[in-house]
């Protein structure tokens, strides 16, 4: 089956999915979908309305297949879209400035929500008159742009002149453009994520779109009373009825359970901040955090629109979100929703089959965005840690890991023996019923206002359901959550949680329900939204207990599991009886492992190859569903990267692939970037070790599986070592009993995971560093002094459980301990590190800069490291198209079917040149050859970079072009070049196109005038080379070419306010500290200078503002402004969790003393920080801290004193 799996793809047909009957063969027991259907491209591009019906096989042991085709268009009249490729047109600004800031009429009152609508209502129709009119079809402006390209290209060939050069070159700018535009708009219909800009996919784009369009047509339904109908009508009639009965159950919760198990969290200053009114910076950040490439709702605007034109639009948004915010419900036109069907399985002939996806209006997701953005803050409060879905910290891996652990224990021997039971919420966000959610989010503590914003959001909800490209219905809801709005997932799990709560009060009132596990703490329950998994005794009157809360949790909730779906694990010491009664009285089947969870398999005992199979078969779908002969090189890298690779690197976190794995898809990777296509005949150039690595190396960014399996292990110790999730807890009491897990090994009856962790424990636990809280990391052996451990400085290998808060008194040291066990300058380290036993300990990666565990950083410590050459970075880079840069790297490689490689990989051809007569290879082609010497000779003239007068090698072509400036003109050109020579080199052989070095030069001149007007070269791009401009008809002014001077202003705090500026100064030899307490007329307060101990300028810079926080502090100030030049800084005294490794307990002291304070930190450029800077140059050279006053300070830091209080500026060159 492979093979003709391989043969499909290698065709490049498709095969598009079917109804009727899932096997088309039957012999005894055997079933096989042995016949089938397959289309090639144009088939589906011609026609959409293909399906294949399998019919009944009657007496024959192969059904028939009937093929229909639809050739009638059935035009629907499409609803306002605003397309993407609108904002590639220049003049689209103004029509919506004009048509935004114009009255309403005949009611310009209207406020609020209300006022928004009416003006994206009322943009629609000049939106539309504009895209008639003025920017019209782009399919036929493309057809007249390359007719004037053509007939400006024969002008030119008849007269060469000036003028008509310039025609021609203006002319195939406008065509560049029309194709650029053509690229976006299929990109938008394909609802494609991954591709880069700038490298041509367009064929690609309208491939997918097609396949899309296809797929989705719904030709024949059963209804749910099992009539199957194949009328339009009757389908668009039956899919509206039927989900409108799903969004109106009409359940009555019985709410009458007791609940007396859910704690109140949410405080009344949770409330307070859940509530407030948001603020432009809020509002905007949610928007451009939304993701620009989404499919638009209801109201036919893209996310992208509105970050485009947020200068224009951004009043009336904030004044609609605060509308929102104050009460007011969300307006109909708002709340309206389209339901599109994602087919769950092929061939999908139910309702249920198909997964309804809301596509909800921007304003209303916009709404869901601040909601549930406000909401994830307090979610680790209330959730528990059995469920791990979309709560900030909490890992999909960690339930994987935890449900792989428990498997491992399931035959543990126990009275009634372990049983594993993998529950199905049927419909699960469809059915949840408002009245449980709103009483759980009242028992949790949400106040009635906060509810009242979630009510509006999801009790005005209208639906209709796009059928085959049309919508049908329009109805509201009564019960259920919209798949697809951002804030579903929250408040499903918040619900969820009285049944994750239920169960843990429910075993602790019936402790003999607890699964047994060998060590580790009890588990009951794992969840990830609605896939749940439990953990019980297999004892029958232990399961009704579990049962009967589970029917509690259904008749409260509106939920319901889908037994049919469900299954349990029995343990191998449950008898066969017990499995068949449990089977009988609960309505679930029982299965066998491996099992999959979350994705991923769950198995007991060895690692098996067949464990992967899921993968290769994503992988397959993957390639199937691409047809990537419309691909570029440079399209097939993305896709590579970000894609493919993520398939098998999701599995790669919770199960060790072995060799065998890794290589075959490693082979297939490779193959799919060579464009090989199964056994045909092809040649793979590379081998993917030669791909993998990074572009400095000379390899293309890849990276090998064994490398990311191992770099994975890593980030697998990393967050066992946190131990901050539930599965890090059972694995810590289960393997290390408390001791250092340095201290611990594995035996032969272990888990494949806690092997997998020994094997890289040493050297994964050099990377981790620790920043001391409540003290419950290791005295001797953990790193928490900085980077290196107690054990490290003494040379000992102590095996002591002893830990930090042993150690402690109250809030001081227990130096009479310390001085029984260490000597005294290990006691005076310590002595210097304040105790703040209300915080946790926090695990530090330390090679990060804000100490959180980086992937590539340790992939770098991994892999088989490459000599490095900088130069082949710089051909890497956004202004030159990624298959150009594609290209020049295999260059370099001998990557190229060149006549003279050609024949080393074994074809038998006679060898010629297009240009000439001699012998084909790579230096001929491209350096050496007649048509190559004039090419390179004639940028030469231009840029005059050629050394020699000649080029020997490609070698050479990098020494004399390439420099160290990414973006540069001269880096461009060698790439631009090679693109053009072997372009023109294919025209030759393949279309009888004869070489010509003068249309070579003409179509390079074409492409950089391209990237030009692209914004993708840039004026900076011909530094020291600014006159070779003209030579592409280029005309750089002075204006762009001159550094401009900008001014920096120095400002005074508001009245009440002090403001305090620091900077710190390293001159390789000394580090200094400065900084000055300014009041709200720009008088100097105080100022200090003193020395830093640092060796980096980030730690004095981090030494001057805790010394002048302090000051603060000594001083009795509360209201501070803190100003700085280094962004580093405030990223570390911003963020909630970012720590530097090396100056953790200083950042710590720093944020310690403004927790006290009402206080704001900013940037402020290096020039407007001109005080605090000499300030910290005089520090470099004092001894001490020096405190100066209007007096005492030095005369010239006066004098700069003064210019920042007369609000003079500095002068910063741009």
């Amino acid at each position: 089956m492979e093979d003709f799996n391989d043969m499909i793809l290698n065709c490049n047909l498709h095969d598009i999915g079917f109804l009727g009957n899932n096997f088309t063969w039957n012999r005894g027991t055997m079933w096989q979908r042995l016949d089938r259907i397959l289309f090639n491209d144009r088939w589906i591009s011609t026609f959409h309305n293909t399906h294949i019906e399998h019919l009944s096989r009657t007496l024959s042991d192969h059904s028939p297949l009937l093929l229909n085709v639809s050739t009638n268009s059935n035009a629907v009249s499409q609803p306002f879209r605003f397309q993407n490729m609108w904002l590639l047109d220049d003049r689209l600004e103004n029509i919506i400035r004009c048509n935004w800031d114009a009255p309403l009429h005949p009611n310009d009152d209207v406020i609020g929500m209300n006022r928004l609508w009416f003006k994206l209502k009322r943009l629609k129709q000049p939106l539309r008159w504009w895209n008639k009119n003025i920017f019209k079809n782009i399919f036929s402006n493309i057809k007249l742009a390359e007719n004037e390209v053509d007939k400006a290209d024969r002008m030119y060939m008849s007269h060469s002149t000036d003028i008509n050069l310039s025609a021609l070159n203006n002319a195939k700018n406008l065509l560049a453009n029309l194709q650029e535009k053509e690229e976006a708009f299929w990109k938008q219909k394909a609802s494609v994520k991954f591709l880069v800009e700038g490298d041509r996919n367009t064929s690609y784009f309208h491939n997918i779109a097609n396949h899309n369009k296809i797929s989705r047509n719904i030709h024949k339904l059963i209804t749910p009373d099992g009539e199957e109908i194949s009328n339009q009508d009757l389908i668009a009639a039956s899919g509206s009825n039927f989900f409108e009965s799903i969004f109106n159950s009409n359940f009555l919760p019985n709410l009458n359970t007791d609940f007396y198990f859910m704690p109140s969290l949410i405080t009344n200053d949770d409330n307070l901040a859940l509530n407030r009114i948001p603020n432009e910076e809020e509002i905007l950040i949610s928007i451009k955090d939304m993701n620009t490439d989404s499919v638009a709702g209801p109201d036919g605007f893209t996310n992208k629109f509105f970050q485009k034109f947020w200068p224009i639009l951004k009043n009336d948004i904030i004044n609609a979100v605060k509308d929102f915010f104050e009460g007011n419900p969300m307006p109909k036109f708002f709340t309206s929703t389209t339901i599109v069907l994602i087919p769950k399985t092929v061939g999908a002939t139910y309702w249920n089959e198909f997964r309804p996806i809301s596509l909800c209006t921007f304003f209303n997701k916009l709404i869901s965005k601040i909601l549930v953005s406000r909401m994830a803050v307090f979610l680790p409060k209330i959730i528990s840690l059995e469920q791990t879905g979309f709560v900030k910290g909490r890992s999909i891996f960690d339930n994987v890991l935890l449900a792989q652990e428990m498997i491992h224990d399931l035959n543990a021997k126990i009275s009634g023996g372990n049983v594993i039971f993998k529950m199905d919420i049927s419909k699960a966000y469809d059915n949840l019923n408002w009245k449980f959610l709103y009483k759980i989010m009242h028992l949790f503590g949400f106040n009635s206002q906060y509810t009242n914003l979630i009510k509006h959001c999801i009790e005005n909800s209208y639906f209709s359901v796009l059928i085959n490209g049309k919508a049908q219905g329009f109805f509201k809801s009564s019960n259920g959550i919209r798949q697809g709005d951002p804030l579903s997932p929250a408040l499903f799990i918040i619900a969820a949680e009285f049944l994750s709560r239920g169960i843990k009060n429910l075993f602790s009132c019936h402790p003999k329900l607890y699964y047994k596990t060998i060590g580790g703490v009890a588990i009951t329950h794992l969840s990830f939204a609605d896939d749940f998994i439990l953990f019980s005794n297999g004892s029958m009157k232990m399961l009704k207990f579990l049962f009967n809360f589970l029917n509690i949790f259904q008749q409260a909730s509106g939920l319901t599991f889908n037994y049919t779906k469900c299954a349990f694990i029995p343990a191998k010491t449950i008898s066969a009886t017990r499995i068949g009664n449990i089977s009988r009285r609960f309505g679930i089947h029982a299965t066998v492992l491996p099992i999959k969870y979350l994705g991923v398999p769950l198995y007991k005992g060895k690692k098996r190859s067949h464990l992967f199979d899921n993968i290769f078969m994503n992988i397959q779908n993957k390639l199937s569903s691409w047809a990537y002969n419309f691909l570029s090189y440079g399209g097939r890298m993305v896709l590579i990267k970000h894609v493919l690779c993520s398939i098998p690197i999701y599995l790669m976190h919770t199960i060790s692939p072995t060799n065998y794995i890794c290589n075959k898809m490693e082979t297939i990777f490779n193959k799919f970037l060579w464009g090989c296509k199964g056994d045909k005949r092809s040649i793979i150039w590379s081998s993917w070790s030669n791909c993998a690595g990074i572009k400095e190396e000379g390899r293309l960014g890849f990276r090998t599986f064994a490398d990311m399996t191992k770099t994975f292990s890593h980030k697998l110790w990393f967050s066992f070592r946190s131990n901050n999730s539930l599965w890090a807890n059972f694995m810590n009491v289960k393997y290390c009993s408390h001791y250092h897990p340095l201290s611990c090994s594995y035996k032969p009856g272990d888990s494949a995971n806690w092997k997998r962790l020994c094997k890289i424990k040493w050297e994964a636990e050099e990377f981790i560093q620790w920043g001391l809280g409540a003290g419950n990391i290791y005295f001797w052996q953990d790193k928490w002094l900085g980077n290196f451990s107690i054990d490290n400085i003494l040379n000992t290998h102590s095996i002591s459980k002893m830990q930090v808060k042993d150690f402690f008194t109250f809030d001081n040291w227990n130096l009479n301990l310390l001085a029984e066990v260490i000597p005294a300058s290990i006691i005076e380290l310590i002595s210097k590190i304040s105790i703040h036993r209300n915080i946790d300990d926090c695990i530090l990666f330390n090679k990060a800069p804000n100490g959180k565990f980086n992937t590539k950083i340790v992939w770098f410590s991994v892999k088989q490291n490459l000599p490095i050459n900088n130069i082949y970075k710089f051909y890497w880079h956004d202004n030159i198209p990624l298959t150009y840069s594609f290209l020049f790297w295999r260059i370099i490689f001998n990557y190229l079917p060149v006549d003279s490689l050609l024949r080393k990989k074994g074809l038998v051809i006679v060898s010629k040149c297009q240009c000439c007569y001699h012998f084909e290879n790579i230096n001929h082609v491209f350096i050496n050859g007649p048509i190559a010497i004039r090419v390179w000779n004639y940028f030469d003239n231009i840029f005059k970079v050629m050394v020699d007068g000649y080029y020997e090698s490609f070698t050479s072509i990098i020494k004399d072009w390439i420099i160290p400036i990414k973006g540069h003109i001269r880096n461009t050109i060698p790439v631009l070049i090679c693109w053009y020579l072997w372009a023109s080199r294919n025209d030759s052989k393949h279309n009888n196109i004869r070489m010509d070095a003068m249309n070579i030069i003409s179509k390079f001149k074409n492409k950089v005038i391209q990237l030009y007007n692209a914004n993708l070269i840039k004026p900076s791009s011909f530094k020291n080379h600014y006159n070779a401009a003209s030579a592409f008809g280029l005309v750089i002014s002075n204006r762009k070419i001159k550094s401009r001077e900008k001014l920096i202003y120095w400002k005074r705090p508001v009245i009440d306010y002090f403001k305090l500026n620091t900077d710190g100064s390293y001159n390789s030899v000394t580090a200094g500290c400065g900084g000055i307490i300014r009041d709200h007329n720009g008088k100097i307060v105080v100022a200090f200078a003193g020395p830093s101990s640092g060796t980096y300028a980030i730690t004095a810079e981090i030494d001057s503002l805790n010394f002048g926080v302090k000051l603060c502090q000594s001083l009795g100030f509360t209201n501070i402004w803190i100003e700085v030049d280094a962004l580093l800084l405030i990223h570390y005294i911003s963020g909630n969790s970012s720590y530097n490794p090396t100056n953790f307990y200083k950042i710590r002291e720093i944020k310690l003393a403004l927790s006290g304070m009402n206080y704001s930190i900013s940037h402020i450029l290096r020039e407007g920080n001109a005080v605090a800077d000499a300030l910290a140059k005089l520090g470099c050279n004092l001894d001490c801290f020096y405190h100066f006053n209007d007096a005492s300070i030095p005369r010239n830091i006066k004098g700069l004193i003064n210019l920042d209080r007369m609000g003079l500026p500095y002068m910063r060159s741009c």
